[in-house]
């Protein structure tokens, strides 16, 4: 699916820090993952004997927390989909989460309360891709807690999960969502995870920035750098299943309402293009700023802190964490192929972020390119991640089209964390 993005000017102050979002998911609008047919690879860890070992937590003192001797099933997370596995009495505990995802790993008492979740690579999310083919399961071998973190004795991150270290780098930036994960698991706080009930909210991030000029069989792309990305981010966006809902009306999305952070609440946020459709609702928020020079609007941040979302009667809280997304953009590079009769017929991509360095686009994205021209929309597969045969490279044309109506190009994706973004491209 294309998002169309609005030219708008990104004011100085939401420039120096951009609001990053994380949402733990890969399905988003009509990008659903059938995670049914895709290959999952096998998890499967052991806590050791001294955590079963330790008191329970009825015989600690109240203040001394959870320990993972308290753990009693580990909460394996995709998307709005999850497997719910028990953890055995000598410790051990096997599940599956798809190849290609961005899985979690939460660890529960026999009630729902979080004790921790896993963190390998730096990474409080486990990213199944970078493996060897012949790869079908990952142990994770002895783990221990620290804080609110699982970690694993044998981190598969640097041994079986092969990422560059500049892959690496834009998954521990990206990822900061996970350090909330204890109060965003259960936003209803019913008491038990939301994504068990099927009433998972999520939230995600938009992102569009200037990639460029684009390059051609006689000139290479120039690729923006610093302040010419002029990067811009979309507020905060929702959306859950109609399941929460008790009134599917239009008007329950229309006069949805988010306000926070807690303490020191803004003032300013509104809602724009929220909707229900017959699966789900999709909520937009956002702070806008004013530049008196330009005459043009411009989004301004969300601060951090704890937000509570009103909806249908009902209220979710969730924490919000911010993250400087300027040095870790993925920008598809393209180069157009003319024929002799001056039409576009193909495309080739590569991939880089801010810095240069040069990624493999199946490590971090979640999804195909979708290649926009004039008012013309090429889609590709929401699912290439887990095709084999996807092209990330090339794209070819079924009808060419006359370079006079090529006066630039948009290129859109997911990430690997489900956040989407819009890059935006001139002809020379």
């Amino acid at each position: 699916m294309f998002v169309h993005y609005s030219q708008t000017l990104f004011g100085p102050t939401a420039m120096k820090k951009l609001l990053y979002f994380l949402l733990f998911s890969v399905a988003l609008f009509s990008c659903d993952k059938d995670y049914v047919r895709i290959e999952k690879i096998r998890i499967r860890g052991q806590i050791g004997s001294g955590a079963m070992s330790a008191p329970a937590m009825s015989t600690r003192a109240p203040d001394a927390g959870y320990s993972l001797a308290d753990a009693t099933k580990v909460l394996i997370f995709y998307g709005n989909e999850y497997e719910m596995v028990e953890i055995k009495n000598d410790g051990s505990f096997s599940g599956r989460a798809p190849l290609g995802s961005a899985s979690c790993l939460v660890f529960l008492t026999s009630d729902n309360q979080f004790v921790g979740n896993l963190f390998a690579g730096g990474c409080h999310l486990l990213p199944l891709v970078a493996m060897d083919k012949n790869v079908t399961s990952i142990d994770l071998s002895t783990l221990s807690l620290s804080g609110s973190r699982v970690i694993p004795a044998n981190d598969p991150i640097g041994t079986t999960i092969m990422l560059t270290d500049k892959e690496l780098a834009f998954l521990t930036q990206v990822d900061k969502y996970y350090e909330a994960l204890a109060s965003n698991i259960d936003m209803n706080k019913d008491g038990r995870p939301d994504v068990q009930d099927g009433k998972r909210i999520e939230l995600y991030q938009n992102y569009d920035f200037r990639g460029g000029i684009v390059g051609t069989m006689n000139s290479n792309p120039y690729v923006n750098s610093g302040t010419e990305i002029n990067l811009n981010q979309y507020g905060i966006h929702l959306n859950g299943p109609n399941s929460i809902l008790d009134n599917t009306d239009n008007s329950v999305a229309e006069n949805a309402r988010l306000s926070g952070p807690a303490g020191n609440p803004h003032n300013d946020i509104q809602s724009e293009n929220c909707y229900i459709n017959n699966k789900e609702f999709k909520l937009n928020f956002l702070r806008r700023g004013f530049d008196q020079e330009t005459h043009q609007q411009y989004y301004l941040p969300f601060d951090e802190g704890i937000y509570t979302l009103s909806l249908d009667s009902k209220t979710f809280s969730f924490e919000y964490k911010t993250v400087d997304m300027q040095d870790y953009l993925i920008f598809p590079v393209p180069t157009l192929h003319i024929d002799d009769s001056n039409r576009l017929i193909s495309i080739t991509l590569s991939y880089q972020l801010t810095d240069g360095s040069e990624i493999n686009p199946r490590h971090l994205m979640s999804s195909g390119i979708d290649l926009r021209i004039a008012d013309m929309e090429f889609l590709t597969s929401p699912n290439a991640e887990f095709d084999q045969e996807y092209d990330y490279y090339s794209i070819t044309l079924k009808n060419p089209i006359d370079m006079a109506l090529v006066n630039g190009l948009s290129l859109s994706y997911f990430d690997l964390l489900g956040n989407q973004y819009g890059v935006h491209w001139q002809t020379p």
